[in-house]
């Protein structure tokens, strides 16, 4: 089994670099205070890997699919990549994601990647994805992993299977259901 780290994220951004892999500059990234401030406005802890990609990249995309990430800046000019924005303003407020997850990045597909904040250890935490039915599975037991995954799998690359540095949780975790639907189906029920 494969422990993933910020040297093979690094190895595989140069290999794939301008090709599937669009990522910031060190040069761009952010500071300790602007993932405090991001910190404290989520209620969760940044994991360790998450917090080495934000000050070595900052953020970017991998096969068109934007990697959330953080702006120094506040206001309306925040781009739609914003991990603060997306999380608070969309996917915790539409109820896609518990205060317990973390939505990192999302596809065409709609495929939702988020960290599992219920499995927080030694500053890291699994990232799951949520398929378009509402299913969760396991994907990375880290950040690290997470991109070296999606990299690989945007090249075409094969990915060894169990290369998961921690034990699979057998059971994910459940989707909360949408607010809409909840009402909906409590108002059709008094009838």
């Amino acid at each position: 089994m494969k422990t993933y780290t910020l040297a093979d994220v690094i190895e595989l951004v140069d290999k794939y670099d301008g090709d599937i892999v669009s990522f910031g500059i060190a040069e761009n990234a952010v500071d300790d205070l602007v993932i405090e401030k991001a910190e404290r406005a989520l209620g969760l802890q940044f994991t360790s890997s998450y917090k080495a990609f934000l000050k070595h990249y900052k953020g970017g995309d991998i096969a068109g699919y934007e990697i959330y990430s953080l702006y120094k800046e506040g206001g309306e000019d925040i781009p739609f990549d914003d991990i603060v924005l997306q999380n608070l303003n969309y996917y915790r407020k539409n109820g896609f994601v518990t205060p317990e997850q973390l939505a990192v990045s999302r596809t065409d597909f709609g495929e939702t990647f988020y960290f599992d904040y219920t499995q927080f250890r030694d500053g890291e935490c699994p990232i799951y994805v949520m398929l378009p039915s509402e299913d969760c599975e396991y994907y990375a037991s880290n950040f690290y992993e997470f991109l070296c995954k999606r990299i690989k799998e945007s090249a075409g690359e094969e990915i060894p299977e169990g290369d998961q540095p921690i034990e699979k949780t057998e059971k994910a975790p459940i989707p909360q259901p949408i607010p809409f639907y909840k009402s909906f189906w409590k108002k059709l029920w008094k009838r």
